[in-house]
């Protein structure tokens, strides 16, 4: 089944305070349009309008166009331009290259090839893996919903400097979980004074209500911001990548922090 972009691009949108009609009127489409995309609706925006979006939302476009699962055209170009690019990608698919075996073969094109040297600036570092601990993760969750999942997991956040506890920190989430499919939902607020950091929660047997896409959702993602703005949804976009790479069936069954991390990590050295 495939992902749904609609609920991505719905939260980093709300996220951003923007409302569906400035949305769509800085797009230049109708609200009516961009609102039968985020309800999933019509299809995933065209790559170049999926461009526009991130502009407008200032999140790294190839962030949301990997969350999208949208091809880059970049790509496009480029099989375009080199036919065997394309027979090597077709061999990769068919060979069913998982995170390790892609990490992989990313390790031997960076050592046997010359680094890119493109000028562009590159994104804050927004990996999940470094944001999260040991005991920021709490794995086969069985529990109950959402609610109980996030005060849990609200609970393992470090307050640094600051007095906040755990209720403070749960109250914090205030807006509605939001699954974006894939399995995979995801909670963001903004703590001024505390680090960014992250939490996450796998749950045996799954809520009983379904994703966007008709999955039920096992995993939850918690994020902490110092602040709103670009890096805080550069990192919602970048969850949601991680949700489009499977990230939920990865965590499957896996009941151990260490060997949790360790597939996050894996998941994100496919850049």
């Amino acid at each position: 089944m495939s992902m749904h972009p609609g609920a991505t691009l719905k939260l980093l949108r709300l996220e951003r305070g923007l409302s569906l009609r400035d949305l769509a009127s800085r797009l230049g489409v109708s609200s009516a349009y961009l609102s039968r995309v985020e309800n999933g609706v019509d299809a995933c925006p065209t790559p170049p309008r999926l461009s526009a979006i991130a502009r407008e939302l200032e999140v790294p476009e190839q962030l949301l166009l990997d969350a999208t699962q949208a091809v880059s055209p970049y790509v496009l170009r480029y099989a375009e331009a080199e036919p065997q690019a394309a027979s090597l990608f077709l061999e990769i698919a068919r060979r069913g290259l998982g995170p390790a075996g892609l990490a992989e073969l990313q390790a031997f094109i960076n050592e046997r090839f010359a680094p890119l040297r493109s000028g562009a600036a590159l994104p804050q570092d927004v990996s999940l893996a470094p944001q999260l601990a040991p005991g920021r993760l709490l794995l086969g969750f069985a529990g109950g919903g959402f609610a109980e999942a996030l005060e849990l997991a609200a609970g393992r956040f470090d307050p640094g400097g600051s007095e906040l506890g755990p209720a403070r920190f749960a109250a914090a989430f205030r807006q509605p979980v939001t699954a974006l499919g894939r399995s995979l939902a995801v909670a963001h607020a903004a703590l001024p004074g505390v680090a960014e950091q992250a939490s996450l929660v796998t749950m045996e047997p799954a809520p009983p209500e379904p994703g966007p896409d008709g999955l039920p959702v096992s995993v939850l993602v918690l994020l902490i911001s110092a602040r709103p703005g670009p890096q805080a949804l550069a990192r919602i976009t970048h969850v949601a990548r991680l949700a489009s790479r499977g990230l939920a069936l990865e965590l499957a069954q896996v009941h151990q922090p260490a060997e949790a991390l360790a597939r996050i990590a894996a998941l994100e050295a496919v850049r």
